[in-house]
């Protein structure tokens, strides 16, 4: 059993089990002390799930997504994925090598080396970088 960090609660019980307490974690204090109080209910969820709260464990679940066969397969046609549309051109890849990566739309790489890496959004990347098992988050904004 594991808290994946996803809670509701009435706003009169939430404040009951804060105020004046120094409990800081939800799932290790919060949750715990509220069992033998409240009604708690929990939502079985066999899903992909991975803890991401140290930095280490949040590099490795992104890196995981640039596997041959990821733990969460996001070209999997049968997954229901959000997200928004952003209206950025296609990445432009001059004269790398790319291996098990993978790139965000609006980069631009060129003479490059990149493998195991995820590479953001608007990510320049230029001649002679070398990047391996690296996370580079991209600039979500552009300010020219």
């Amino acid at each position: 059993l594991a808290s994946m960090g996803i809670y509701v609660f009435r706003q009169e019980v939430l404040r009951e089990l804060l105020v004046g307490s120094t409990t800081l974690d939800f799932g290790r204090e919060v949750i715990p002390q509220a069992l033998g109080t409240y009604k708690v209910y929990a939502y079985p969820y066999d899903g992909y799930w991975t803890d991401i709260g140290t930095i280490p464990s949040f590099h490795q679940a992104n890196l995981d997504l640039t596997l041959p066969l990821p733990p969460l397969n996001l070209y999997d046609p049968e997954l229901r994925i959000f997200t928004h549309p952003r209206f950025l051109p296609g990445t432009k890849v001059n004269e790398c090598y790319v291996r098990y990566s993978v790139l965000g739309e609006g980069s631009i790489l060129s003479g490059s080396r990149i493998s195991d890496s995820i590479i953001g959004i608007r990510s320049v990347v230029r001649a002679g970088s070398v990047i391996e098992r690296t996370v580079m988050m991209g600039a979500d904004n552009w300010e020219p």
